[in-house]
């Protein structure tokens, strides 16, 4: 098999003169030096043991062999730089291209505002947000982002992962959320008041309920729920109407009418509390895309202005608890 001892500067420079008809015009062409281009010929025609231009008073011709160089080669470079813009195209889009992935719950209550600021501010960088994957799914979603199919996810995180990197952003506890007549002047309920009532809660808290039932039971309290229920909506829903308390994670009330116009309140638990560590689940700042890292700042700088959306870490941990859970 002959060996390529060429590279691809040597053929784009022949095509250019040949093209130009002028060393000259070829050098202005690709940025070089007239020498360059000469010693770039001088080895092409070095190395096929043939004189590829012939040079009159008036311009640089091909030879003969020069026609059938730029016959066979003129396709063969016009395709590699046909590939070369295809890859940087693409390159490109990603570095302007975030992906951020996070259960239904955060992407309603917190992402909107900061994508909302983070547009004003890049307003070329395209965010691509998957509102559709649960807490439960952290193996599928690190193999997602070490693929690059996914930049940030927003998740909770009980213990650090070797491969990526958590940044804590706040943790959340679940507050009580009832009716106007249940809970009008309360600002805390124990834990013992609120086991005797029915209540519904997010199916996804399923695991930190279990828990903090068992721990309950030790005590001779019975802990479970009338309903649990995928969407924060649906929870409130069934609250109005009578069919329990609520016990729902406080960022997920952010922004609602029932609060607004008070026909919801809200009470703290107090006796015990599930609480959950939420952050940034993504590679290693230095793997980050530019604009990836753009958007983590912008998390993070979300997070510090609203003091950690929810609970901050010094306030959950000095809080009495009969079990926190930090997932």
């Amino acid at each position: 098999m002959t060996r390529i001892a060429l590279g691809p500067a040597e053929l784009e420079t022949f095509l250019a003169i040949a093209e130009l008809g002028s060393f000259s015009r070829a050098a202005e062409r690709l940025s070089l030096s007239q020498p360059s281009i000469s010693n770039r010929i001088l080895r092409l025609e070095k190395l096929l043991g043939t004189r590829l231009f012939e040079r009159t008073t008036r311009a640089v011709v091909l030879t003969p062999a020069g026609l059938r160089l730029q016959a066979r080669v003129a396709p063969v470079i016009d395709e590699l730089r046909s590939a070369l813009e295809e890859f940087q195209r693409e390159a490109d889009h990603r570095r302007l291209t975030v992906t951020v992935a996070a259960s239904p719950i955060v992407a309603a209550a917190l992402v909107p505002p900061i994508l909302q600021r983070f547009r004003q501010t890049y307003p070329d960088v395209k965010v691509v947000l998957r509102d559709d994957v649960p807490f439960e799914r952290l193996s599928a979603l690190i193999a997602e982002i070490k693929s690059g199919a996914v930049d940030i996810a927003v998740t909770a995180l009980a213990a650090p992962h070797p491969e990526v990197e958590f940044e804590p952003l706040f943790q959340d506890e679940c507050i009580v959320v009832g009716p106007r007549p249940a809970l009008l002047g309360r600002a805390e309920i124990t834990i013992e008041e609120f086991a005797r009532e029915p209540f519904v809660t997010l199916s996804a808290y399923g695991p930190e309920v279990s828990a903090l039932a068992a721990g309950l039971e030790e005590r001779g309290i019975s802990f479970r729920p009338s309903y649990q229920v995928a969407n924060v909506t649906t929870c409130l829903g069934l609250v109005e109407s009578g069919m329990g308390l609520g016990l729902l994670p406080r960022f997920a009330l952010r922004s609602n009418d029932a609060f607004e116009s008070g026909r919801l309140l809200t009470a703290r638990l107090v006796g015990a509390s599930i609480v959950r560590r939420i952050g940034m689940l993504h590679l290693r700042q230095g793997d980050l895309a530019p604009s990836a890292r753009a958007l983590s700042r912008a998390f993070r700088a979300e997070a510090a202005r609203d003091g950690g959306f929810g609970v901050r870490h010094d306030e959950a941990e000095k809080r009495p608890m009969l079990s926190a859970i930090n997932r």
